[in-house]
C-alpha cells in the first residue's frame, strides 16, 4: 500500500453547476480529464447520475458498460444518483414493459458497483470524500487481479450498441450465437430477435453497417 493524497479530482466533462459545487465543498479539489468515471478521489472512482440519466442509461446499455470499465480499473466503484430511489424507480417503470427497477440496482450490485439514491448532487459529492475515505483509510490499495468471464466480456460489448439493455444482449447472443455473428447480421435478421422492435434494428444496423467518414 502507498500514501495517498486526499485531492478530489472531476472529469471536465462533468456539468459546470457540478464542477462549482465541488469547488465550494472542497478546498483541494482539481478538474481535469478522466478517461473513466466522473470523479476520483483516494484511488475510488465515481460515476455521477441525475435520476433521468441513470434510467437513460439503463434502456441505451451504456450503464452497464460504465460498470464494466470502472471495475475493471479500479478496486472500488460507486454510482451516486442525486435522487430518490422512488423518484428514479417512477422513471424506469415509465419507460419498461416489464417494470423491475429493483432487479437493475442488483444487477449493478452483483458486476461490483453499488448505487447509492443521495437526495441531491450536494450529497453526492459529499458521500465522495465520505466513502474514500472509508474505504481506503488513507491508503492506496493494490487492486487485486481480477478476471473477466468470456460471457461477461461479450455481453458489454453488445451492451454499446444502441438501445440495448443487458437483458437483450442476452437474447440476441442466444439467437445469433456469437459477437462477431451479430456484428455481421442485416435489420431484417436483427428485427426477428425477441423484443428487438423494428427502430432498435435499424439504429444498431445503422451504426454496424453505415460507411465510416473521417
Amino acid at each position: 500500500m502507498t500514501e495517498i493524497n486526499n485531492t478530489l479530482y472531476i472529469d471536465n466533462r462533468e456539468k459546470h453547476d457540478m464542477q462549482i459545487l465541488a469547488s465550494i465543498l472542497y478546498d483541494d479539489m482539481e478538474v481535469t480529464r478522466l478517461e473513466i468515471g466522473d470523479a476520483l478521489m483516494r484511488g475510488v472512482i465515481f460515476e455521477f447520475k441525475r435520476p433521468s440519466d441513470m434510467v437513460s442509461s439503463i434502456f441505451s446499455g451504456h450503464l452497464f458498460t460504465q460498470i464494466y470499465n470502472m471495475n475493471e480499473h479500479y478496486q472500488h466503484a460507486f454510482l451516486l444518483v442525486s435522487g430518490t430511489f422512488y423518484e428514479t424507480e417512477i422513471l424506469y417503470n415509465n419507460r419498461a414493459k416489464h417494470p423491475n427497477f429493483p432487479g437493475v440496482v442488483a444487477s449493478c450490485i452483483a458486476r461490483g458497483c453499488t448505487p447509492l439514491f443521495t437526495d441531491s448532487m450536494e450529497n453526492s459529492l459529499k458521500m465522495v470524500d465520505l466513502i474514500s475515505k472509508k474505504m481506503t483509510d488513507g491508503k492506496q490499495r493494490d487492486r487485486p487481479v481480477k478476471t473477466t468471464s468470456l460471457k461477461d466480456k461479450q455481453l458489454s460489448i453488445v451492451c454499446s450498441l444502441p438501445g440495448v439493455s443487458e437483458t437483450r444482449a442476452k437474447a440476441l447472443l442466444e439467437h445469433f450465437g456469437s459477437v462477431g455473428a451479430i456484428l455481421d447480421a442485416p435489420e431484417k435478421e436483427l428485427i426477428k430477435v425477441k423484443d428487438m422492435g423494428p427502430k432498435t434494428a435499424k439504429k444498431i444496423d445503422k451504426i454496424l453497417h453505415k460507411a465510416y467518414i473521417g
